[in-house]
């Protein structure tokens, strides 16, 4: 079944991230996390499926900001929710764009929450 292959990949590919992210953070390794959060929202959108337009335009508009490091899709999938690796320098710039542009696009307003 191709759906269920998709969906095994994902699980596997994720796993696999996992342990990768985890090696990340013990070495501080901010530019490899960056990219595997990247790898995971693909994966989350392709394979899973479980992405929308909304948090795609904002893993869009992200990946071309300079001090954004990578970003997914968080929490029960299907929209809500995205999680980004901003530099400390850049924090309110980032903010600032994803707000104006989400809301030029949306017409919404986004809740940031700074971890």
């Amino acid at each position: 079944n191709p759906m269920l292959k998709k969906r095994f990949l994902h699980i596997l590919s994720e796993y696999r991230r996992v342990y990768q992210m985890k090696d990340c953070i013990i070495n501080n390794n901010i530019i490899d996390a960056g990219k595997i959060l990247i790898e995971s929202h693909d994966s989350l959108k392709h394979n899973y499926e479980v992405s929308c337009k909304e948090i795609d335009f904002l893993i869009d508009i992200s990946i071309e900001y300079p001090d954004w490091y990578g970003g997914r899709i968080m929490g029960g999938g299907f929209g809500g929710c995205t999680i980004n690796l901003i530099s400390n320098k850049s924090v309110d710039q980032y903010v600032d764009l994803i707000n104006r542009s989400y809301r030029n696009e949306f017409g919404l307003d986004l809740e940031v929450y700074l971890i």
